[in-house]
């Protein structure tokens, strides 16, 4: 059983809620937390891959890029941060070109400064980093894409 805080549970069940008004199903009043909850984070879970699927199948297809993780977008391989490396280009080039459209990604060792160095990485650079999250839409995950484009 997962213990929640009433302001978590009253999240959730409000996406729950959404999801469902969302997929034109009729919302019940009456709801068991434990019903909610469990269709909450499927719902979150299977959100989150199609997102991180999204970036995933986009970076694939770039000849220069290689994904630092798997490129499995399944809830059980990953959670949807991706971290890549571009050859030929620094991942701090990457971010400050996409930096000025308001896109936030990062580059760096982000507390990983063995697995950074392990992949013979410039321990400065790292990687890029985007996060993503149940909050995130594939618009957002669209327009970084379009971003991203003519940059790898």
């Amino acid at each position: 059983m997962i213990l929640l805080s009433r302001s978590e549970e009253i999240v959730l069940l409000g996406i729950w809620k959404l999801k469902h008004n969302a997929y034109g199903v009729t919302i019940r009043e009456q709801v068991s937390k434990d019903t909610g909850h469990e269709w909450s984070f499927g719902a979150i879970a299977r959100h989150e891959e199609v997102l991180a699927g999204r970036l995933l199948d986009f970076l694939g297809s770039r000849p220069r890029v290689a994904v630092v993780g798997s490129t499995d977008p399944a809830r059980e391989r990953r959670v949807p941060i991706i971290s890549f490396v571009v050859d030929g280009s620094s991942s701090a080039d990457i971010v400050r070109a996409v930096d000025p459209h308001g896109i936030g990604i990062r580059y760096g060792h982000f507390y990983s400064r063995r697995l950074v160095e392990a992949l013979g990485l410039p321990i400065d650079d790292g990687v890029v980093r985007v996060s993503m999250a149940h909050y995130n839409t594939l618009s957002e995950v669209d327009r970084l894409l379009t971003v991203l484009d003519p940059i790898l």
